[in-house]
């Protein structure tokens, strides 16, 4: 009788030390998101800009509230482009009319469009694992949704002021509907405003189109490219006519970057790096076939990682960054999570006594709890400290002034005269004469240049021959050390004032 009761208590202790291992899962999860809601709030509240695009789209929402046009001639000053279709610019215009010039509302906008991407991510981590484990497809979901928000790309670029974050949540938003059964029309038009935000987020589609194929949906197919194309073409053909095809030379001419494997290994290397067990644990899950079952229809985790994997290449592209990455980060969670479902439920029926579900969530526990991220509340106190030093100088700029981060300048109120680094691409491929912005540095038409290096310091210039990561080119540079000298620095900005005409030199 001891004995057996011996026997009874072993697998109780198991199922104990399983229990255990979930709660730290979910634990370390919880304890994420908190971090990420917090990193949320401190990106919102923050005055100043936080990335280098922010600044143009700030810029281009108060012309849209002042009533100017989106997309200016570029062959002229201001140099400034919107290189992205409208809809994130006229949804950031409407903000700036009710809510005034700031970063806010655009911040906003892109960390609900974070909290409905994951949402979207539940929804589909739960259709893809529930033929499987259908007994817990709503913890596993959660555990999708959680890694999602607690992923490096979110983090970093979640609440920016930029297209991405409110792209990327319309896109997997019409392929949720394409699963879930809605109106395929829906998801068409979902699909559509995704393009309208940004051009190259294509993933969902992508993925409904591979799912919609192999199901051999085809109505379904036709209608979801039909309202797509109808509300995307709309749209375009409107702005043709409106710039008299200006649209173009700013969503095409000024985003024909190069492309380079060392661009891309430079920005996808650290999240690959950071998110390994969580990339294999996708790999595995792609590879690990659903035996005797049809995987056209109940796979979508896996023609979304598809897609989105083919979409990533994009951040090799010249001046791309960790954005590129935000459907690779969705995807991959939806798939590991649906590897962990099947491992932890296969393991358990194979080895019993609560073994078996141990391994995947501690496999997951390990990722989430070495994947933890602070705010940087110290640093961001610090760069805000110089950042309103900064803004004050250029605020009393009797003239027009130019900063490397161009969301310095619209934070004053002055209006954005250029935008560095897209117009220093297209004068590197010959698409833009630059001689007209060397004529006006070599005069010293501006008050104030704001930069983040030394143009006396050759050890700042970039081994493609431009500076500050492709911001500017020797020859804008050259006027700068011609005719600027060093005002003051604060924190990591160097502010450069035009030389006294007296003949005296510009001493650093």
């Amino acid at each position: 009788m001891h004995q057996e009761d011996c026997l009874a208590e072993k697998p109780s202790h198991r199922y104990r030390l399983a229990a255990i291992v979930w709660c730290a899962l979910l634990a370390a999860l919880l304890f994420q998101a908190g971090l990420v809601i917090l990193h949320l709030f401190l990106d919102i509240t923050f005055p100043y800009p936080l990335d280098y695009g922010e600044g143009i789209a700030l810029d281009r929402a108060i012309a849209l509230a002042n009533g100017e046009s989106l997309y200016l001639p570029m062959d002229r000053p201001p140099y400034i482009s919107w290189n992205f279709p409208p809809l994130y610019a006229w949804i950031c215009g409407l903000g700036a009319r009710w809510a005034g010039p700031g970063f806010a509302f655009g911040r906003l906008v892109s960390a609900a469009s974070i909290l409905i991407t994951a949402a979207c991510v539940y929804l589909l981590a739960r259709r893809h694992i529930e033929e499987d484990v259908p007994q817990a497809s709503r913890i596993w979901g959660l555990v999708a949704a959680l890694l999602y928000l607690g992923s490096t790309p979110v983090i970093v670029w979640g609440a920016l002021m930029r297209v991405d974050s409110l792209a990327i949540a319309l896109g997997l938003s019409g392929y949720t509907a394409v699963v879930t059964g809605l109106s395929p029309v829906l998801a068409g038009l979902l699909f559509g405003a995704a393009i309208l935000c940004k051009q190259s987020v294509v993933a969902g589609l992508l993925a409904a189109g591979l799912m919609l194929t192999f199901a051999r949906r085809w109505r379904d197919l036709a209608l979801v490219l039909a309202s797509c194309a109808l509300l995307v073409g709309s749209v375009l053909a409107w702005q043709h006519l409106a710039t008299d095809g200006g649209i173009w030379e700013h969503i095409i001419l000024c985003n024909a970057n190069a492309w380079r494997f060392d661009q891309l290994r430079w920005v996808a290397g650290p999240v690959v790096r950071d998110h390994s067990v969580l990339l294999l644990m996708a790999v595995l899950g792609a590879v690990w076939p659903k035996a005797g079952r049809s995987r056209a229809p109940r796979n979508p985790g896996l023609y979304y990682l598809v897609s989105a994997a083919l979409v990533s290449l994009l951040v090799g592209k010249v001046g791309s960054t960790i954005n590129y990455l935000l459907d690779l980060t969705a995807a991959t969670s939806i798939m590991a999570t649906g590897f962990a479902a099947r491992l932890d439920s296969a393991l358990d029926h194979r080895i019993g006594g609560g073994i078996g579900a141990m391994v995947a969530p501690w496999l997951l526990c390990l990722h989430a709890w070495n994947s933890l991220a602070f705010p940087p509340i110290e640093k961001r106190v610090a760069m805000g400290a110089a950042t309103a030093a900064v803004v004050r100088t250029l605020a009393r700029a009797p003239g027009p002034v130019i900063a490397e981060d161009p969301g310095l300048v619209p934070t004053t109120g002055k209006p954005l005269w250029l935008q560095p680094f897209e117009f220093t691409q297209m004068a590197e491929a010959g698409r833009w004469n630059q001689e007209p912005l060397l004529a006006a540095l070599r005069q010293g038409e501006f008050s104030f240049i704001v930069l983040r290096f030394d143009p006396w310091n050759s050890s700042h210039r970039d081994p493609e021959g431009t500076w500050a990561g492709g911001r500017f080119t020797d020859e804008m540079v050259a006027a700068m050390r011609d005719s600027y000298q060093i005002a003051e620095r604060y924190y990591t900005w160097v502010i450069l004032r035009p030389l006294e005409r007296d003949g005296a030199a510009g001493t650093r």
